[in-house]
């Protein structure tokens, strides 16, 4: 026979073969009230969903695990921030420089276009950055994929002059990337009119793709 005192450590299995009726509706309704407050944005939600059957203690671990990647400790210090990386290749229409690398990109050349939308779970602000940031192709590894790669970067931009001998060994040179696409990462909010028009932009064109 389970223990009510001892909800959060039974998986969702063992609650449901428990025979003791009352036992199980207890049990049940504290692990819903713990997961409704667990489940306070659409990321929490997410892992919680992943990982519904097992013990509460373990889904309290799986969801401090999983954020870690998403938790913002630079650009947006202690708030958990989904970012949603675009690539695109694009044509050259004009001459412009590799932000990068500082190789030019000649008209008619294929480029690499990279774009963030960055929504923060914590504050419910979207933001972008300033402005997409062009480079060879060839060049995906150097673009952060979540906050914690962005934040990694803003804080490289931001001390480039100062870590410039400690990066002898990379491939970057981060000073001078500093000086094309700024003194660390630059975004630029969005406001709610932006972020409704982007969203009937998507749905636009997953009607087309379906």
């Amino acid at each position: 026979m389970l223990k009510v005192e001892d909800y959060s450590l039974y998986s969702l299995e063992e609650i449901e073969a428990e025979t003791d009726e009352n036992i199980k509706n207890q049990i049940l309704r504290k692990r819903d009230q713990e997961l409704r407050a667990m489940a306070d944005n659409r990321l929490h939600s997410q892992i919680i969903s992943n990982h519904y059957d097992d013990p509460l203690v373990e889904i309290d671990e799986w969801v401090e695990m999983e954020i870690l990647p998403h938790t913002s400790h630079s650009l947006f210090s202690g708030d958990e921030v989904l970012l949603y990386p675009q690539f695109q290749e694009c044509r050259a229409a004009k001459m412009m420089t590799c932000d990068i690398s500082g190789g030019r990109i000649h008209i008619g050349s294929y480029y690499l276009r990279y774009q963030a939308f960055l929504d923060n779970l914590t504050t419910g602000k979207r933001y972008v950055l300033k402005r997409p940031w062009r480079a060879e192709i060839g060049s995906y590894d150097f673009f952060p994929r979540n906050i914690c790669d962005m934040d990694t970067l803003d804080i490289t931009l931001r001390n480039s002059y100062e870590l410039s001998t400690e990066f002898s060994y990379s491939p970057y040179d981060y000073y001078a990337i500093a000086t094309r696409i700024g003194d660390g990462v630059q975004l630029r909010e969005l406001g709610k009119s932006n972020y409704q028009r982007k969203k009937l932009r998507q749905k636009i064109k997953k009607l087309g793709r379906y």
